[in-house]
């Protein structure tokens, strides 16, 4: 952990609509000040009506007063929430929420993901979306980190160990019964050539996978959302390499900002990747590979893992310093 280099504690809150994925995402910005300053976290849930936070946002949201435009979104709620010198929050619902609250209590404020047409901009907006890093108030960053990449051993770079994280079908990625064949087969056979695996599901992870792979091996450690829930990510990625399914772009962050090497793997035609230009971008700089599963095999997977190149900056500490000191 680095060490503190201000002792005015900074008050932020992180106001989350209550998708995990995008709250990490807030969690990740402050885990980059805490770093680096004395820093209080409070996170608020809210849950405004997304039809009626479209209409306000593109149509006539901020041309009325925010303490008007916060109750219609989400009642009096935000009367109680925590006084603050920093607001983040990750994910459309929460945008309007964030720049009302950031206008009433005259706070800077942080967004990470899409703005797409809300007609007002916060004070800095963190994207993944490296074509988007050119507009006003944005900067790329890799804003998905599990826990303080510091906190983890160095990989293996001989590649001894692997964790396998396993998403699902979604409205961009489809698999078919011979795409979970494929990746069972894999499994087991770079098990039998003496890897140590550990396999996490999700929920989005199908009876399609699991009949597929039926009884595993010592070697390949099967964490099952279905009986255990989520895994622990940490321990998973505290392994050499990590292989992970398309269709979860946080996942593969996270893994990428583990410093790990990373193998995206996805159904052989899949013609429009998730997120295509920031996975085109991570590629180009080594950190990712993405393969079809039907090129599945256990020489050829090392070998490629072998040739990327993690990261080696702290992606907490990269975050940081494209922070605008007026900000913090």
């Amino acid at each position: 952990m680095t060490d503190t280099i201000d002792d005015a504690p900074i008050r932020i809150l992180i106001i989350s609509d209550g998708r995990l994925g995008r709250y990490r995402r807030s969690q990740t910005i402050a885990a980059a000040i805490s770093r680096k300053k004395s820093a209080i976290v409070n996170t608020v849930e809210i849950s405004p009506n997304p039809r009626l936070h479209k209409y306000l946002g593109r149509i006539t949201g901020f041309r009325l007063p925010p303490k008007l435009l916060l109750t219609l979104l989400i009642g009096n709620q935000w009367r109680d929430f925590p006084a603050s010198d920093l607001i983040i929050s990750s994910g459309g619902l929460s945008l309007q929420v964030n720049i009302a609250l950031a206008r009433i209590w005259d706070v800077p404020n942080i967004f990470t993901g899409d703005r797409r047409r809300i007609s007002s901009d916060p004070d800095l907006v963190l994207t993944m979306n490296p074509d988007s890093a050119d507009a006003p108030n944005h900067q790329f960053a890799l804003t998905c980190a599990r826990s303080d990449p510091d906190d983890l051993p160095p990989p293996n770079r001989d590649i001894k160990t692997i964790g396998v994280l396993i998403g699902g079908p979604n409205d961009e990625v489809e698999y078919s019964g011979q795409d979970w064949i494929l990746l069972a087969g894999f499994i087991r056979n770079l098990g039998a050539d003496a890897y140590a695996l550990t396999v996490a599901t999700s929920p989005r992870t199908p009876d399609a996978f699991y009949d597929a792979l039926g009884d595993v091996t010592d070697k390949v450690i099967l964490i099952d959302f279905r009986s255990t829930g989520p895994a622990d990510l940490d321990e998973i990625f505290a392994l050499d390499a990590i292989l992970v399914s398309i269709d979860s772009t946080s996942m593969i962050v996270e893994s990428i900002s583990a410093r790990r090497p990373v193998i995206a793997f996805k159904p052989a035609d899949t013609e429009k990747l998730p997120d295509a230009s920031l996975l085109d971008h991570l590629a180009q700089e080594k950190r990712l590979q993405i393969c079809d599963l039907e090129e599945l095999s256990s020489n050829d997977v090392i070998n490629r893992l072998r040739k990327l190149e993690p990261m080696k900056e702290n992606v907490l500490d990269l975050i940081y310093k494209i922070l605008p000191p007026k900000l913090i």
